[in-house]
């Protein structure tokens, strides 16, 4: 890029040109839609450029007899660093081994990028070198703001083609993929950009050719400061508000340096100034005074209505609604909900961390542990896999230890540029300020975003960083410590080094390959329902021509003018005035003709309707198989490549339980069947019992379940004694066994899953698999039982698995409470972000009320779930809505249920048990009625709730009334003796609370009769 002074060369051309080619080429590519996260590919082109680095590196010194390396400080304090996040590894191996893959591949980047540093900080001595990398960046920094500039102005993409509506913030994700990192990227190259404005030489010689020099200059200025003017502006209508913020600091700290370089620098310059000094200073001086104008008219130009802003934002309202991040739900909330979340984190594990990389697993349980500390943070749930601090991430997943060697790393970095800072030239300190002012940006925005978690932000930070502690700045060698490597020494830290790129390079590529996979297999899953949907949209159309067929063939409907009787008479007068030379006998043998030939025309054509819906349901039906087989083969591949990558395992955990595997296992059954064959028959459901079947290979061993491999050795015996498996098929109900065991697998899958990736449908998913197991499980031990008598030679066999299925079945109902009860308990509320979630407190409710019998405890059970939403909603009610209309509505329909079985006093106490939980949420929504006004649907639902809880109210009065005029004619009338008996009996010993008591009649009607008065 420039040919400044000339010097002996600090490294090879081929590491020059490649450290060119990776700052060029990892922020500018984007392979198509192959990955969710464009930093997946990044990183794992970026690992692979460094690996070549190293063995170039290596390659060049291996025949040097000793090889000398500094290591600053600060890189030291990285290095550090870099320990405490591998010593976080002991906390991943004891409580989450699967995922040390994972954990361990981050361990093994920071190595990594802590020997990059090093290589840096001694390869760099060269300020040409040092200029051109930074030129690099910018030319990445140019292409970026062109394509931000298509994605918000024209929806439109470089690599990706058409993304969206113009003039929508979130299409500027240019080549990072999100924009709030564009304008983080940006941000740290701007202050490169002005370095390339200010600086007069840039390094140039400007003793020899001049005016060549000046030229080169004055062009390399003029294009930094357009650039930097487009930055600006991609800065502000990416509307990232933590930018917004970060910048400016980043100033304040620049001016900061300058003050501090101004009065306290060492080197004292030589005033005098040639001609070509002063013609660039003036140049820089004259560039930099337009860049800041045109700051000051961008800020202006966006902040009103025009082209620029598309009239849908303005900056000065994008920044006054920072405030709105402060309320509830907004992102500073959402954001102080994340970060307790790791500092609760960071008390379970407070030394070495939970590990590296784990906020990403258990950032579900350390929310719910936050909600329960911070209940007013309720309404901000997000589903944050990042805390959005990576300090107060780094302290949750590698302690204290991690948290002070990373402030070691940075505040030695402070001291480092500050003592050297004021030894260095103009020029020289200029580039130190403004490369560490542009670190700020990340620096900075790392305290409530994760900027350090993306390319190319995160290797931006590291060059930038790196180029601090150079050698180049550090002539003297401060603060460095000195090594030297003989050659036994260097093949050892050779070894060490390539080991280290070569594992992170082969595990980030297979993350990368594992991603891939897993968008393959996701496109094919959406299309599975597509093709469902397709296919339901075909049937009801199936239905409505074959509606059409049957009113034809009943000349009803549309078609009741077809009818011969009245087809005839209501055309034959007409006819015969249009055929005068016919008579009334033959005029109704050609209408009679004309009749049946326009019902064979509309008939034809339904027919011809209905075969070509049927031929598309098929071929729907057909494609969504494809599909599913599609999805299962990707998402296999994808666990295949990286089992940690826990969202394959996620969905694979649906598929196991979905109606197409179900016809998989039906389609190889029948084709044994055909075959004859009894062994090939048995082996297919043996496959599924004993877990031989492709699609469950991945399930971690400590979560699979095959609890029905007794039900297939029973089977196995009964087809080998001569019973066909047909028939045993239809007897026992062997569909629902297999039913059974997809459900287990999907179960297993989930609680894979969540060791490497945490997702509320997890739980609410297992569940309600649980909740449909336990009462499958009791449906297959009823039928068991009925088995008995049609295959005595089998009755202690069918008993066993009677008491099994028991078991299982109960099994199944405690693991359904635990997940509820852990999905409530991380996310007790979040309606307001997941319509619907709501419905969980009753979908909880009906799943144990359908799956035990309704005693004390699972009375007590369903008040402490209705208890726990009127918590919730209290919270969510403050700035959302909380109307509990279905929840109560079960209470009532169970108080309703005891009246008409004569069960009073359940009645009662279910009644006073319901309008004493729900009268918080009476009151609340009596409070708010006025304020949802502007939703008719949450207004009318409040209205009904209000009503139906009033309106309990008055029923409980009508009720207490009624029961004491009941009970008092049974206890008072001798015929009603054993009535009476009857309600004493249930008074005395309530279901509900399982109090037993003694009360006599008269002590009854007196507790009514004291009820009344308390009402009135």
């Amino acid at each position: 890029m420039a040919t400044q002074v000339k010097s002996k060369p600090s490294i090879s051309k081929f590491e020059e040109y490649l450290l060119y080619f990776i700052t060029l080429f990892i922020p500018i590519v984007t392979i198509g839609p192959i990955t969710y996260e464009y930093s997946t590919q990044k990183y794992a082109f970026f690992t692979i450029l460094i690996f070549i680095l190293f063995f170039a590196v290596i390659m060049e010194f291996r025949r040097q007899k000793q090889v000398n390396i500094n290591i600053p400080l600060p890189a030291i304090g990285w290095g550090l660093f870099t320990i405490a996040t591998a010593l976080s590894l002991i906390s991943v191996m004891i409580e989450n081994f699967p995922y040390l893959r994972f954990s361990g591949m981050w361990v093994l980047y920071f190595a990594m990028t802590f020997l990059f540093v090093v290589y840096l900080v001694n390869r760099i001595k060269d300020k040409r070198i040092m200029i051109n990398i930074l030129g690099m960046l910018l030319i990445s920094a140019g292409f970026i703001v062109l394509d931000s500039f298509l994605n918000f102005y024209a929806g439109w993409d470089i690599w990706l083609g058409h993304i969206g509506t113009p003039y929508l913030r979130d299409n500027v994700r240019a080549t990072i993929g999100n924009p709030d990192f564009v304008p983080d990227y940006l941000g740290v190259l701007l202050f490169v950009a002005i370095y390339f404005i200010s600086s007069r030489t840039l390094g140039y010689d400007t003793s020899k050719d001049k005016d060549k020099v000046y030229r080169k200059l004055m062009i390399i200025k003029i294009l930094a400061t357009i650039e930097a003017i487009l930055m600006v502006a991609v800065i502000i209508f990416s509307q990232t508000r933590g930018v917004f913020i970060a910048i400016p600091l980043s100033v304040v700290f620049l001016a900061l340096l300058y003050t501090y370089y101004q009065n306290f620098k060492v080197k004292k310059e030589d005033s005098k100034i040639d001609d070509i000094g002063k013609k660039l200073r003036k140049l820089s001086t004259t560039l930099l005074v337009i860049f800041i104008i045109a700051v000051f008219v961008e800020m202006f130009l966006y902040s009103i209505p025009g082209p620029f802003t598309g009239n849908s934002f303005s900056l000065t309202g994008r920044v006054s609604s920072s405030t709105q991040a402060l309320s509830n739900a907004g992102t500073a909330q959402q954001r102080f909900l994340a970060w307790w979340a790791s500092v609760y984190q960071w008390k379970d594990h407070p030394v070495i961390g939970q590990g590296l990389g784990t906020y990403r697993t258990d950032f579900l349980y350390y929310l719910g542990v936050s909600i329960e500390h911070h209940p007013s943070l309720m309404i901000a749930w997000n589903n944050f896999m990042k805390a959005h601090n990576d300090y107060v991430q780094l302290l949750g997943e590698t302690g204290l230890v991690g948290i002070l060697t990373l402030a070691f790393a940075l505040g030695s970095l402070l001291w480092f540029v500050l003592r050297v800072l004021k030894k260095k030239d103009s020029d020289d300190a200029l580039l130190m300020m403004l490369i560490s002012a542009g670190s700020m940006v990340t620096l900075i925005t790392s305290m409530y975003s994760f900027a350090e978690h993306l390319m190319p932000d995160s290797m931006t930070l590291t060059i930038l960083l790196a180029f601090l502690v150079s050698d180049y700045f550090n002539k003297d060698g401060d603060l460095t410590w000195k090594i030297v490597l003989n050659k036994a020494k260097f093949a050892v830290s050779s070894l060490a080094s390539l080991i280290i790129s070569a594992g992170v390079m082969i595990l980030m590529n297979m993350y990368f390959v594992s991603e891939v996979y897993f968008l393959y297999g996701n496109t094919n899953y959406q299309y599975i329902s597509a093709y469902q949907n397709a296919a339901s949209q075909a049937n009801n159309q199936l239905n409505a021509v074959q509606n059409e067929i049957n009113q034809l063939k009943s000349y009803s409907g549309n078609y009741a003018y077809l009818n011969p009787q009245t087809y005839i008479q209501s055309r034959i007068q007409q006819f015969l005035a249009a055929n005068p030379g016919l008579n009334q006998t033959q005029a109704s043998i050609q209408l009679e003709s004309q009749r049946q030939q326009e019902y064979n025309q509309i008939m034809n054509q339904l027919n011809s309707n209905l075969q070509s819906i049927q031929t598309a349901i098929n071929q729907f039906n057909d494609y969504e198989n494809q599909s599913y087989i599609g999805a299962k083969d990707d998402f296999l591949n994808s666990v295949r490549w990286d089992n940690t990558y826990g969202t394959s395992e996620f969905y694979l955990g649906l598929l196991a339980t979905f109606p197409q595997r179900d016809q998989e296992i039906i389609n190889e059954l029948n084709k044994a069947l055909s075959s004859g064959s009894t062994s090939a028959q048995l082996n297919v459901l043996k496959d599924l019992f004993y877990g031989r079947n492709d699609i469950t290979q991945f399930i971690h061993p400590q979560f699979k379940n095959l609890n029905y491999e007794g039900d297939y050795d029973l089977i196995a015996s009964m087809v080998n004694s001569g019973i066909p498996l047909v028939e045993l098929w239809n007897s026992l109900n062997i569909n629902q066994l297999v039913q059974m065991q997809m459900y287990q697998d999907g179960i297993d899958y989930l609680k894979t899953s969540l060791e490497s990736f945490a997702e509320k449908n997890s739980y609410r998913l297992i569940g309600q698999f649980s909740a449909l197991l336990s009462s499958m499980n009791r449906s297959q031990a009823s039928i068991y039982q009925n088995a008995i008598s049609k295959y005595p030679k089998f009755k202690s066999q069918f008993e066993a698995l009677i008491q099994k299925h028991d078991e299982l079945a109960q099994q199944a109902f405690t693991q359904m409470e635990h997940w509820y009860d852990q999905l409530i308990f991380i996310l007790p509320g979040g309606w307001n972000r997941y319509s619907g979630w709501n419905q969980v407190y009753s979908e909880y409710i009906n799943n144990i009320l359908q799956n035990a019998p309704l005693d004390a405890t699972t009375y007590a059970k369903i008040k402490e779930i209705a208890q726990k939403y009127v918590w919730a909603g209290y919270y969510m009610q403050k700035t959302f809505w909380a109307i509990p209309t279905n929840t109560m509505g079960i209470f009532t329909s169970l108080a309703q249920n005891f009246i008409d079985n004569h069960m009073y006093s359940e009645a009662l106490t279910t009644v006073n048990d319901t309008l004493a939980i729900f009268k918080p949420a009476y009151e609340w929504n009596v409070a708010d009625l006025e304020r949802y006004k502007g939703d008719t649907t949450i207004y009318n639902n409040a209205q009904d709730f209000i009503n139906q809880y009033k309106e309990l109210e008055t029923k409980r009065v009508q009720f207490l009334s009624q029961l004491k005029a009941v009970y008092e004619y049974a206890f008072t009338n001798p015929t009603q003796k054993a009535t009476a008996e009857e309600y004493v009996k249930d008074w005395n010993h309530n279901i509900l609370t399982n109090v037993t008591t003694n009360d006599s009649t008269s002590d009854i009607i007196s507790a009514i009769t004291k009820m009344i008065s308390e009402t009135k």
